[in-house]
């Protein structure tokens, strides 16, 4: 984060709005490798749900530590 003088509310909703967009679409990226997708979305279990996890946590420490977050660069945050 810059030096600037953010409000708490963004950076929180900058976060949650992140964590679904890769929630959504990583989760549904990792259903139709495997096989997991169903009618309403998906449903992962066991491997596919650690590598989700695993993809959330690179989403957050990668970007957060290089260009930062998408929801982050759309509020200007960063």
């Amino acid at each position: 984060m810059s030096g600037q003088n953010t409000s708490t509310w963004l950076v929180v909703l900058a976060a949650i709005l992140d964590f679904f967009l890769v929630f959504i679409v990583g989760g549904l990226a990792i259903a139709y490798i495997t096989g997991a997708s169903t009618e309403g979305g998906f449903s992962l279990k066991g491997l596919p749900a650690l590598a989700l996890f695993a993809l959330i946590f690179l989403y957050f420490w990668g970007l957060g530590r290089s260009s930062g977050t998408v929801f982050e660069q759309l509020f200007g945050i960063v």
